[in-house]
């Protein structure tokens, strides 16, 4: 039987309602005294658009289109916290069920799942995906639509800065989360600081929020759960379109022995189309089946605390010198000196 695939979006698909972030961009501009049209030139977004009495489904624009808004907006808005400013407008926000099933979510665990199962509504720029360990609930973070590494580190302070914030608004206490980011430490690091807590470790191998388990039930203020629950029926009515590179690591991680050929068949396109799309997305096949890879040894070394030897066993290595190998090739170092490189530092970091 064939796999079913969800929609896909493409970074020129038409999906993003322009009341959503590219309207928040603009106030973001007005606020700080920039001209709007500044702001809205080249990205074929016009100001008439965001004010026209149209009915909400089809003032749409395309993810590319909202990239372009929002490296002009960075450009022209003075300073380094508008990635922040702007993660601060999102959420819980005004997106329908979604903005519901948030806002009226029972506790943190509850969030989070509603966050990583539909945040691509909103956010199709950065993909997230939730694992858990034996103490913490992880979020992961990774470029879901082919952006730029400068692109990708400012939408994901404004992804955070968003989660975090909503966080604060739903509970009375302070919560205490851990940020890792694979990018190094910024110049601006009192933005992250007041933004997202002092929690942070730079120069890591994933983008990796974590909360410890303890604090998962703690009750939020606006919980109800039947709001919440028609909320997530009408989330449910309807497939959740995925970003393209989302979707590819969806289908390789069902079956990572698929080969390019065979992606392209489940998704009805030839492998000259798929490999157009991978190069329109800044992105190599090869390079998504390591991530992959890379995403779980990650996880398991940090969190799961396996052996070199349980670690090639789950990852279908039969030989221990062939999963060295592949671990040198994809990291570029062995396993102890990755461990005595990135895991006692996490582990200092976490008792400070």
């Amino acid at each position: 039987m064939k796999q079913a695939v969800a929609p896909i979006i493409y970074a020129d698909s038409k999906c993003l309602p322009l009341q959503h972030l590219p309207t928040s961009i603009i106030d973001l501009a007005l606020s700080r005294g920039v001209n709007p049209e500044k702001i809205l030139r080249g990205s074929g977004i016009f100001l008439q658009d965001l004010t026209a009495e149209t009915a909400p489904e089809k003032q749409l624009t395309s993810p590319e289109q909202v990239i372009k808004l929002l490296d002009k907006a960075k450009q022209n808005i003075s300073g380094y916290d508008s990635s922040f400013l702007l993660g601060q407008r999102l959420l819980p926000g005004q997106y329908g069920a979604f903005s519901q099933a948030v806002q009226h979510a029972a506790n943190l665990a509850d969030l989070f799942k509603v966050f990583a199962r539909y945040q691509s509504l909103i956010n199709p720029f950065i993909g997230c995906e939730l694992r858990t360990s034996q103490q913490q609930i992880h979020l992961y973070f990774y470029d879901a639509i082919g952006l730029t590494s400068e692109q990708y580190i400012y939408l994901l302070e404004v992804t955070l800065t968003a989660l975090n914030s909503c966080i604060k608004y739903l509970t009375s206490s302070k919560i205490k989360i851990h940020y890792q980011f694979k990018h190094s430490r910024p110049r601006y690091i009192q933005e992250y600081e007041e933004n997202l807590g002092f929690n942070l470790a730079f120069d890591q191998l994933a983008d990796v929020v974590s909360l410890d388990k303890v604090k998962l039930k703690q009750s939020f203020r606006f919980t109800s759960p039947i709001k919440q629950q028609l909320a997530l029926q009408h989330l449910a009515q309807t497939p959740v379109a995925q970003p393209f590179l989302q979707q590819m690591r969806s289908i390789i991680q069902t079956n990572r022995s698929l080969t390019l050929e065979e992606v392209a068949q489940l998704l009805d396109m030839s492998p000259a189309s798929l490999k157009r799309k991978l190069k329109q997305h800044k992105a190599r096949f090869l390079a998504i089946q390591d991530a992959q890879q890379k995403e779980k040894i990650i996880h398991w070394l940090q969190f799961a605390n396996y052996t070199n030897e349980e670690l090639a066993n789950k990852l279908g290595f039969n030989d221990l010198a062939n999963f060295r190998r592949a671990f040198k090739r994809w990291f570029n170092m062995t396993p102890t000196d990755y461990k005595s490189t990135y895991l006692n530092n996490l582990n200092q970091l976490s008792e400070s």
